[in-house]
């Protein structure tokens, strides 16, 4: 917009409720104070903005007549920072919800009792009223629900999608076309509708998430989110939650051994979005670290060989010197059981200097008094530097 169409422009038409509101009690503040005062506004649909256009504004009155007032007031856009904290906010919300859905699966000794907890877990994560586990039976070309956990405002599952009739595996894998899910968003409008769509929309069902379960990249199942009215558009990054319930099912399935149930365990934290070091919290106050997957040694571009002769003996080794204090306070930080986000430190960077990290972290006390210290790692802005 040009300067004259701001200048035409009626703001206060765009202005939220909220914020006209705020308007008013801001400027009813400065007309009887004379102080300089500062809020924030929000402007709905501005003409060439985006939904929403965040704004901070100073105002003062510089001159009065009588009831007439003149007032000087200076306006900022700071639609990107909020915006930016808003998925900084969302980012920490995945990590939180992740780490506690891992803690399940790495603590869980029964398989059934870990994928009732991530079930219970994603119904209150994405507010849906069902999350139901469909399980393939190739043999009798059918899927069978073998899990449910639903809110107290809808029965259990109707006997009709306990279990259905599917098509091919072939069908099926074409319906996914190499994604992780399939969001189903208007049922009650949906064209080309196949059976089992229809089958969903005759029992009411208007909307789905349907997240892939494979194995040995094998579609084995579904995990069916009926009507999610929270955090639908995140489901892409947490995809990774289908691949926690295939990792249980398989451990159902199988008595495997220890060394197997802790390979599977390993496997799915390598797939954690970012960086991820598992670490034990010795008799002294040091840390060593236990595990680092995939992510860690990428984000550091070192092979695990150089990460364990450097960390092997304390998870200090490594952090730039002038960050110690930083990396201590939040080790103080978790080992007395409390939670860190969003600390920024340089680390050691295989390719020479230093990275610059962002971490997310939790404590884990196990039954026999250790405790363990989960740590998520993000690459942050301005990333590198020289030794």
């Amino acid at each position: 917009m040009t300067l004259d169409d701001l200048l035409k422009l009626d703001w206060a038409k765009y202005m939220s409720i909220e914020s006209s509101r705020h308007m008013d009690r801001i400027v009813a503040s400065a007309l009887e104070s004379d102080n300089e005062e500062t809020a924030e506004f929000i402007f709905i649909d501005l003409p060439g903005c985006a939904h929403k256009t965040y704004q901070r504004s100073t105002l003062r009155v510089i001159a009065r007549n009588g009831y007439r007032y003149l007032l000087y007031c200076t306006s900022e856009n700071i639609t990107a920072q909020r915006i930016a904290e808003q998925k900084q906010s969302e980012t920490m919300d995945q990590l939180r919800f992740l780490e506690n859905v891992a803690h399940n699966l790495l603590t869980q000794q029964d398989p059934e009792a870990g994928i009732e907890a991530i079930l219970t877990r994603m119904l209150a994560f994405f507010e849906s009223r069902r999350i139901c586990i469909y399980e393939f039976d190739f043999e009798h070309q059918c899927a069978v629900n073998t899990y449910e956990q639903h809110t107290d405002a809808v029965a259990n599952l109707p006997a009709s999608l306990t279990k259905i009739t599917m098509r091919s595996p072939d069908e099926w894998k074409k319906a996914f076309a190499g994604q992780h899910l399939i969001d189903i968003s208007d049922l009650e409008h949906a064209e080309n509708i196949s059976p089992e769509k229809k089958l969903l929309r005759d029992h009411g069902i208007h909307s789905l998430l349907a997240v892939a379960l494979k194995q040995d990249g094998q579609m084995i199942g579904v995990a069916a989110i009926e009507e999610p009215h929270r955090k639908r558009e995140q489901i892409d990054s947490l995809s990774a939650l289908g691949d926690y319930i295939s990792v249980l099912i398989s451990r159902r399935n199988i008595n495997a051994e220890i060394c197997s149930e802790n390979q599977e365990k390993l496997a799915v934290m390598n797939g954690i979005p970012g960086g991820f070091i598992r670490m034990q919290v010795k008799e002294d106050g040091t840390a060593i670290p236990l595990y680092h997957s995939e992510g860690f040694l990428k984000l550091v571009h070192m092979s695990a060989e150089q990460v364990d002769t450097i960390y092997r003996t304390n998870a200090m080794n490594g952090v730039h010197p002038e960050d110690v204090g930083i990396v201590q306070n939040a080790l103080d930080i978790l080992k007395a059981g409390g939670e860190v986000q969003n600390v920024t430190y340089r680390l050691q960077y295989g390719g020479g200097g230093y990275i610059r990290v962002s971490i997310f972290g939790k404590s884990r006390r196990v039954k026999n008094g250790e405790t363990f210290l989960n740590i998520y790692y993000a690459e942050a802005k301005n990333d590198r530097t020289d030794l």
